[in-house]
C-alpha cells in the first residue's frame, strides 16, 4: 500500500465550498469529475476569483456504495460566498474532527488504504460519518504511480 503518511486526526476549519453533486457509475466517474471540475472552475474565473485549495470528490455513503449508484460531490474549496446556480452550489462545510491520510499511486489502490484509515479510526475510539473526500494534488498529467491523494474522513468521538 503506497500509503505515505500515518493517520492523522485533525481538527480542520469551516471549508466554504462550490460544488456539483451527482449520482454515477465507476466507469463514467472519471468523466464526470472532469466534466463537473471544469465548470466549477469556469464559474470561478468567471467570477475573477481563485479557489483557495485543491479539488475534491466527496463520496457519500463511501463505506457501502456500489460501483452502479456512487452519489459524489465534485468541487473545490473557495475563499468568497457565491451564488448557488445551474447545478453549482455553495455551501460550508462544518468544522470538526477529520482522520486524514496521504496516499501516492493509483485510484485502484485506495481501498487497502481506506481500510487501514478505518481501522486507525476505531482504534482511537472515533466513528464515521457518512462521507469521504479525496482531495487531488495532481492528476492525468502525471503516471498513475505518482498520483497524490489526500484522503479525508470527518469522525466523531465514540
Amino acid at each position: 500500500m503506497p500509503r505515505i503518511s500515518q493517520v492523522f486526526f485533525i481538527h480542520r476549519p469551516a471549508v466554504p465550498i462550490l460544488s456539483v453533486e451527482i449520482v454515477t457509475t465507476l466507469p463514467e466517474l472519471p468523466v464526470n469529475i472532469r466534466h463537473n471540475f471544469k465548470a466549477v472552475m469556469a464559474k470561478v474565473e468567471k467570477a475573477g476569483e481563485l479557489i483557495a485549495d485543491v479539488p475534491f470528490v466527496g463520496f457519500h455513503h463511501f463505506q457501502t456504495m456500489t460501483e452502479d449508484a456512487m452519489k459524489v460531490k465534485i468541487g473545490f474549496p473557495v475563499p468568497v460566498w457565491f451564488e448557488s446556480k445551474d447545478g453549482i452550489d455553495y455551501e460550508i462545510l462544518p468544522a470538526g474532527i477529520s482522520a486524514v491520510c496521504m496516499y501516492r499511486g493509483s485510484y485502484a489502490g485506495l481501498m487497502p488504504v481506506y481500510e487501514y484509515m478505518l481501522a486507525e479510526i476505531a482504534a482511537k475510539g472515533y466513528k464515521t460519518g457518512d462521507i469521504s473526500y479525496e482531495y487531488y494534488y495532481n492528476g492525468h498529467e502525471v503516471a498513475e504511480e505518482d498520483l497524490l491523494t489526500k484522503i479525508e474522513i470527518p469522525v466523531t468521538k465514540l
